[in-house]
C-alpha cells in the first residue's frame, strides 16, 4: 500500500513538471507625456545699431569700422545690453558694450599689470593694461555702463576714437573713422597740409604703416615680427599728442640738437619722448629704448 502511494505521488509530480508554463507578458509601462521647455537664446544679432536700439530702449554709437578688425557684428542681450564687435582674419577681437545701470560688463577677468584711472576725450575710465596697451576700459555715464574689451590690447588712438563715440549718441550719427592709411608720406602731408620726415626704415622694425588722425596728425608706425612697435607723431601746435596716459618713475628733460625732449620711462631705457620745434609738436612711443639711440631717432625726425 505504502509503495502503491509513493508511487502515485511521483506520477503526479513528473506530470506537473511536463506541463507547459505559460510564457508572462511583458509589462506595459504607462506612457508620460513630457513637455520640453525651450530656453529662448539670449542673443539677437542686428543688422544695425537702430535695430540695437529699439530692443534695449537706448542707443549706443560705435565706428563703422576699426582699423586692422574689418568685421563688424552686432548683438543684444536680453534685451539689456547692446555689443559691437570687431574681428580680423586673425581672430583678434574689439568688443564694445553699453547697459543701463553702473556695473563692469565687460566680461573679462583676467589679471593686468597695470589699472589706473584715466581721463580720456574728457570721460574718466577705469583702464587695465600690459606693456601700455589697453585691454580693458570701464566707464559709467547718464545712468548708463560702458566697456571696452580687446583680446590682445588697443593702442591709444583706438582707445580714445571708441571712447568718443559716445558723443555721436545724442544725435544718433555714425561716428567718421578719424584714421586715414596713407600710402606714402606726401599722402599724409597732402591730406595735413604739412609734412614730416622721417628715417627710411628702423633696424629690426621692418613693418611701416602710416597713417592720418582727424587730418590734424602723421602717425609713422613701424612694427617688428613680435608686434612690438615704434610710433611717431607730427601735428600743429605744442600740445602732448602721444596719446600715452601711463605713468612713468622716471622722467627728464633731455637736449638733443638744441632742442628740449621730454623723455619718460623706467629701468634707465625711454618709452616715451615729446618735444616742439617751430610751431609743431612731436611724440616718439616705443618700448624701450637706450638714450643713444634715441638721440639719433630725435635728429633724424623734421
Amino acid at each position: 500500500m505504502k509503495k502503491r502511494m509513493l508511487s502515485i505521488i511521483a506520477a503526479a509530480l513528473l506530470a506537473t513538471i511536463a506541463m507547459p508554463v505559460a510564457a508572462e507578458e511583458p509589462q506595459t509601462l504607462p506612457m508620460t507625456s513630457s513637455t520640453e521647455t525651450q530656453i529662448p537664446n539670449p542673443f539677437v544679432a542686428c543688422d544695425s545699431l537702430q535695430e540695437a536700439a529699439k530692443l534695449t530702449g537706448f542707443p549706443l554709437a560705435a565706428p563703422e569700422t576699426l582699423r586692422d578688425y574689418p568685421e563688424r557684428s552686432i548683438h543684444v542681450t536680453d534685451h539689456k545690453m547692446i555689443q559691437v564687435s570687431y574681428q580680423n582674419a586673425q581672430g583678434k577681437t574689439v568688443t564694445l558694450r553699453k547697459a543701463a545701470g553702473s556695473g563692469d560688463i565687460s566680461g573679462d577677468f583676467r589679471q593686468y599689470t597695470q589699472t589706473t584711472k584715466e581721463t580720456i576725450a574728457g570721460i574718466s575710465a577705469t583702464v587695465k593694461r600690459t606693456n601700455a596697451r589697453a585691454y580693458v576700459a570701464i566707464w559709467n555715464q547718464d545712468g548708463y555702463t560702458y566697456s571696452i574689451q580687446s583680446s590682445h590690447g588697443l593702442d591709444n588712438v583706438t582707445l580714445q576714437h571708441l571712447i568718443q563715440a559716445k558723443e555721436a549718441e545724442k544725435t544718433g550719427e555714425q561716428l567718421p573713422n578719424p584714421l586715414l592709411e596713407c600710402k606714402t608720406l606726401q599722402d599724409a602731408a597732402d591730406i595735413t597740409g604739412f609734412s614730416i620726415t622721417v628715417p627710411e626704415r628702423i633696424d629690426g622694425y621692418p613693418h611701416r604703416m602710416i597713417q592720418t588722425i582727424d587730418k590734424t596728425t602723421i602717425e609713422v608706425r613701424d612694427e617688428n615680427q613680435d608686434g612690438g612697435t615704434v610710433m611717431i607723431r607730427k601735428a600743429a601746435g605744442n600740445g602732448d599728442i602721444s596719446g600715452d596716459y601711463n605713468q612713468y618713475p622716471e622722467v627728464a628733460s633731455k637736449t638733443i640738437d638744441g632742442v628740449s625732449v621730454t623723455c619718460k620711462g623706467k629701468n634707465g631705457k625711454i618709452f616715451l619722448a615729446t618735444w616742439t620745434n617751430q610751431g609743431y609738436t612731436y611724440s616718439i612711443s616705443i618700448e624701450g629704448m637706450p638714450l643713444s639711440a634715441l638721440n639719433q631717432l630725435v635728429r633724424a625726425i623734421k
